[in-house]
């Protein structure tokens, strides 16, 4: 059958906690043609899905991570994700760092600044009080193109996992627009685990 139809099937029917896909990130004419089986298995699934692209292979850690990226534009579905991120950087002992991208520059100094103080402060009370993290999150404030930025930090900082929320794609639209999921899953030297609004924060 079709590929990801029964892999969402079989992941309904066997009650499938997480999701493991290898995808080779077709071009952007690739997937314009022909979709993404990938993609559509992380927009549709009701369970973590761990994605695992052309660039993360050679990169796969040996043990558990030990630095979590985890990239939110404060939007319901992003800040789902961000229980995820927390649980696991907890329970792996990993440093948590956590990541907005505002997709325009302030212009201003003075309004990059406060833009920039806004965001910190949004990105810090995330961590709740009772967090257990083994070392002090990191908060990070980026301006431009989303995917653009969090493939150029995860080249600076290096971590062993990224963490995002995704949405449901409505129809087909998704497909004639170069998703900043994607972009990250098919460019990333790490995994990238995508979590779907309907995913149960654990």
């Amino acid at each position: 059958g079709e590929t990801a139809e029964v892999i969402l099937r079989k992941q309904d029917e066997l009650f499938i906690d997480l999701l493991v896909v290898g995808t080779h990130g077709r071009s952007y004419l690739g997937k314009l043609l022909l979709g993404s089986v990938a993609e559509t298995i992380f927009r549709q699934a009701t369970c973590p899905v761990l994605m695992v692209g052309p660039k993360a292979g050679a990169a796969l850690p040996p043990s558990a991570p030990d630095r979590i990226l985890f990239c939110t534009g404060f939007s319901a579905h992003s800040l789902k994700a961000g229980g995820y991120a927390l649980s696991l950087a907890e329970h792996q002992k990993a440093q948590l760092i956590l990541m907005h991208v505002s997709p325009e520059d302030p212009g201003s100094p003075q309004r990059r600044r406060q833009k920039v103080e806004e965001s910190r402060q949004r990105l810090q009370g995330l961590i709740p009080a009772e967090a257990q993290l083994a070392s002090p999150p990191e908060f990070l404030v980026e301006f431009g193109n989303a995917a653009e930025r969090i493939l150029a930090v995860c080249a600076e900082k290096n971590p062993r996992l990224i963490v995002l929320g995704v949405r449901q794609p409505v129809g087909f639209s998704l497909r004639f627009k170069w998703a900043t999921a994607y972009a990250v899953v098919s460019n990333a030297s790490c995994p990238v685990l995508t979590v779907r609004m309907t995913v149960p924060v654990p």
